[in-house]
């Protein structure tokens, strides 16, 4: 077992260090203020806007994550589980956009096959069609999603090209918490999860945040991790901590192990086999990577000072909990005027910033080192998170859809929009020739009434043809 050179250096100056630590501003190029923590208010834009760095990327992430889980007023609930700001969302089919919770709001691959009910693609484990994985001690890993109730207004956003700025998507892995682990140490919620009268107790395992600003509708991408979910890949002075998804034996003998692989579950089983999962790629990223020292430097800067600030928290403070969190990246692009996949340049992922290699070891477990079709791996980067949410500046096919080819949010036409267009109705919006042609022509029929799902027809050759609206009364 061997410990990665550049680890070993981070190490040695401290930027991997998560314990309480005395500090001044004047020890690190990325600096964190106590107030976001305190009196969080995070900002609407990227701070220095156009002028931004690699820090201000960073801080953005960690202004808008505190105040996400900072406490609701008067209320047991955090900024992220209000309901009426936040919806969460339902099993496909069910309108998540009204006041009513109708179905299964916490997803795991088993659900589909043990309650029939359908789960929404976007839940679980990125792209592996069902499959699942469980912790050291045998338990299935839930996930919920959420969304900003802006994102219901559906036909108003598909007229534009881009989601408006405050556009926010969260999705949350959860852990069954048992004797063995130390609540105090989570996030927690209840949840009936086994179908037996009584709930369980949760603890929160990872944490997505993506957020479209004005100047970024690409959304800016970040991921948070509780600090015990899993070892580093080839790391061996850590087999004296204990993992939630890590055993102590694989970490001893890795070549006897398979690691990062998701399972499908027994139907109506909600244990199975403990998955090994190992940290691929700490930060999201390795030497050679594009900027790498920025992003390393930005990110861990901050990572340190936010964990001492919590860290002097009180432990009956509800803030205090988030001690043991930490940010593992954040992906944006650098502009804007170009999408996040440049075709035809030698260098696809040119514009491209961060965590190049960001991927969440208990949402996209198996995608750590790319994404591969049929047997050919395309790429470190190929997996992270505009390998399956592409921005582009194609003026026909735009990123808000539907039939966009660009799936910056994969909830909002395929579960947002379909909650909402259970009966639509035809539209008379004149000559439509062609698919390009009802991208512009049926996003502006229907914003007014409801959304367009999709769907046309040409009712009289060159003279009339009809767009399907979700509410056109």
């Amino acid at each position: 077992m061997r410990i990665r050179p550049f680890i070993k250096a981070l190490c040695a100056i401290g930027i991997f260090s998560t314990s309480s630590v005395s500090f001044s501003a004047d020890n690190f190029s990325c600096t964190a203020q106590k107030s976001w923590i305190t009196s969080p208010n995070a900002p609407a834009e990227v701070p220095k806007g156009k002028d931004a760095d690699f820090c201000e990327f960073y801080q953005f992430s960690w202004q808008w994550f505190l105040q996400l889980v900072s406490p609701v007023k008067g209320q047991d609930i955090r900024q992220f589980q209000v309901q009426k700001n936040y919806p969460v969302l339902e099993a496909t089919g069910q309108n998540s956009c009204d006041q009513q919770i109708n179905g299964p709001v916490l997803f795991a691959a088993l659900n589909k096959i043990k309650n029939g009910f359908d789960i929404p693609e976007r839940t679980g484990q990125a792209g592996t069609g069902g499959e699942a994985i469980f912790d050291q001690a045998k338990n299935i890993v839930f996930y919920e999603v959420r969304f900003d109730r802006n994102m219901c207004n559906v036909g108003k956003i598909q007229a534009k090209p881009n989601f408006p700025g405050g556009t926010t998507e969260i999705k949350i892995a959860w852990k069954v918490l048992t004797s063995a682990d130390d609540a105090n140490r989570y996030f927690l919620m209840k949840a009936n999860i086994d179908g037996v009268p009584g709930d369980e107790t949760l603890g929160l395992i990872g944490f997505h945040l993506a957020m479209a600003t004005e100047l970024h509708p690409e959304m800016v991408w970040s991921s948070f991790e509780h600090i015990n979910n899993s070892a580093e890949c080839n790391n061996g002075s850590e087999n004296d901590q204990r993992w939630s998804f890590t055993s102590k034996a694989c970490i001893d003998k890795p070549e006897t192990c398979q690691f990062n692989d998701a399972v499908e579950p027994t139907p109506g089983k909600i244990t199975g086999t403990p998955t090994e999962i190992c940290t691929s790629h700490p930060g999201g990223m390795e030497p050679g990577d594009p900027h790498f020292d920025k992003n390393s430097v930005a990110l861990n800067d901050l990572n340190i000072q936010i964990n001492a600030f919590l860290s002097e928290l009180k432990q009956n403070d509800p803030m205090s909990v988030w001690k043991n969190y930490k940010n593992i990246g954040a992906l944006w692009v650098s502009d804007t005027s170009k999408g996040s996949f440049l075709s035809g340049t030698p260098d696809p992922y040119s514009n491209q910033r961060g965590s190049m290699r960001l991927a969440n070891t208990v949402m996209e477990t198996t995608f750590q080192d790319g994404f591969v079709n049929k047997g050919v791996n395309q790429g470190p980067y190929s997996s992270n998170c505009f390998g399956c949410h592409e921005y582009t500046v194609d003026p026909v096919y735009r990123n808000t859809g539907p039939h966009n080819r660009f799936d910056v949010s994969h909830i909002f036409i395929n579960d947002i929009l379909a909650g909402q267009c259970k009966n639509p109705t035809d539209v008379n919006a004149g000559p439509i020739g062609s698919d390009a042609d009802a991208q512009s022509i049926c996003a502006k029929t229907c914003e007014n009434k409801g959304g367009w799902n999709g769907n046309w027809k040409t009712t009289t050759p060159g003279t009339q043809s009809v767009c399907a609206c979700c509410n056109a009364k």
